[in-house]
């Protein structure tokens, strides 16, 4: 229990926790694979929990995204047999992410909000 609690309070050790904002999510098949999402409003960032319910069977999931950039970077942790562990980072494309969740476990995606492009430097000059 104490590290499905820290999945959603301190899933990085650096204070890394769920969004403040909730956002809607739909599954198909709540009982068997649920989902839950939330932004960060200090950065914006999209929190993701996926959980699959399965007592034998992997769940293999495609995320839609809405209402976000059609490409983006995306942090994993997963949480399974009682273990939280960082997963590499990925991508997804076309507004939409998969994922493969094991047997009874608990996945955290962190969508970061991209951050705008820098503008250069306006040029300056003398007029004659």
């Amino acid at each position: 229990m104490y590290k499905a609690i820290k999945l959603y309070r301190n899933y990085d050790d650096h204070g890394g926790a769920f969004g403040d904002i909730s956002l809607q999510t739909h599954t198909p098949d709540p009982d068997e694979v649920s989902a839950f999402a939330a932004q960060h409003g200090a950065d914006g960032a999209i929190t993701l929990v996926v959980i699959n319910k399965r007592l034998d069977a992997q769940a293999h999931v495609r995320i839609s995204l809405s209402n976000l950039p059609d490409h983006g970077k995306v942090e994993a942790w997963q949480l399974v047999d009682n273990a939280l562990t960082r997963k590499p980072d990925t991508s997804y494309t076309h507004a939409t992410l998969t994922a493969t969740l094991p047997q009874q476990s608990i996945l955290l995606l962190v969508l970061p909000q991209p951050k705008p492009a820098k503008q250069g430097k306006k040029a300056s000059g003398k007029r004659s």
